[in-house]
């Protein structure tokens, strides 16, 4: 069975957003599709919303006490709006830095954007692109982590081939081909 794709920076995005989701999937966790789908979604909305709180707890206690201790009533207010704006704008701007970090990587390689396939031989998993080609055998593969928008096959807890779902024509199809994948590669692993 063989795909051929293209990848996209959002591709290079979707791995980092979902690198621990990856990770506790090659650890053996059971996760279930529309729970990882709605964390990649909610994961900005979660710690924007955990800072928020710790900030203004932290904001109310110290502004409350400097309220009664020095008589700045006037002054709790200020500290707590204050406080919870920079809690806000640092997350916004840690969350922009690093995806515009990816983006500047994917975008200084050229050959990211190159044709690929993938194609599943006896031997192995064949990548291919114009310019290069390799097979990973399959006692290297240590498994496959399939999300609604790609496949990633692992080498390692941290790097992974990524096959976007567009490759295939039907999400069936990619099921099949993670399938095969898992097939032969647990032949190897009952050590």
């Amino acid at each position: 069975m063989k795909v051929e794709f293209t990848h996209t920076v959002e591709d290079f995005i979707l791995y980092y957003r979902s690198r621990r989701i990856v990770r506790a999937a090659r650890r053996g966790a059971q996760l279930k599709s529309r729970a990882i789908v709605r964390s990649q979604k909610n994961a900005v909305l979660v710690v924007a919303v955990t800072l928020f709180f710790g900030g203004l707890i932290l904001s109310l206690a110290s502004a409350l006490y400097l309220a009664f201790v020095s008589s700045l009533i006037w002054f709790a207010p200020a500290i707590v709006i204050a406080f919870f704006l920079a809690i806000m704008l640092l997350s916004i701007i840690l969350s922009l830095t690093s995806v515009k970090g990816i983006r500047r990587q994917f975008e200084s390689d050229p050959t990211n954007k190159l044709p690929s396939s993938a194609e599943i031989t006896d031997a192995g998993l064949h990548f291919a692109t114009p310019i290069s080609r390799s097979t990973i055998m399959w006692p290297g593969i240590l498994g496959v982590v399939s999300l609604p928008q790609a496949l990633y096959i692992l080498e390692t807890e941290d790097l992974a081939h990524i096959i976007p779902s567009r490759a295939f024509s039907n999400q069936e199809e990619m099921k099949t081909f993670a399938a095969e994948i898992e097939s032969r590669t647990h032949q190897y692993t009952a050590v």
